[in-house]
């Protein structure tokens, strides 16, 4: 088509990324893989924080988050851009809850899109998960 122009990757990829008080309910994964799905990537690498019941030998009841909205938000951004420069990704997602958060119930989500091979995909699967990537 004459004079069509196809959109950059920093245009076409448009990221969600949500900071969630107290009073909004729990965070629900499939709202964000829904957010990065795509046809034309063929998986997507999730990773859920959530709070556990016990720590350092001690119970624990709840977490609670604060944060300064508007900054913790572009840290947030600027991480996303910077995995997306990293590892070539495009459709992110990254959810983090504030306030009080209750043991076993989720505190951040990030959910990413990324096409390839399975053993790049194995590789982001375990730099989402924090580990050091992939054997082979």
């Amino acid at each position: 088509m004459a004079g069509y122009e196809a959109p950059t990757m920093e245009a076409r990829c448009q990221d969600l990324v949500e900071m969630l008080d107290e009073g909004s309910c729990r965070l629900d994964m499939g709202q964000y893989v829904d957010h990065v799905r795509n046809l034309s990537a063929g998986a997507i690498a999730t990773f859920e924080g959530t709070t556990r019941d016990h720590f350092d030998g001690r119970r624990v009841v709840e977490l609670r988050y604060e944060a300064y909205g508007s900054m913790a938000r572009r840290r947030l951004e600027a991480i996303l851009r910077e995995a997306r420069a990293a590892h070539k990704l495009c459709w992110l997602a990254v959810a983090h809850r504030l306030r009080t958060v209750p043991d076993g119930e989720a505190i951040a989500i990030v959910a990413a899109v990324r096409s390839g091979s399975e053993r790049r995909w194995l590789g982001l699967a375990a730099l989402v998960h924090g580990g050091e990537g992939t054997r082979g």
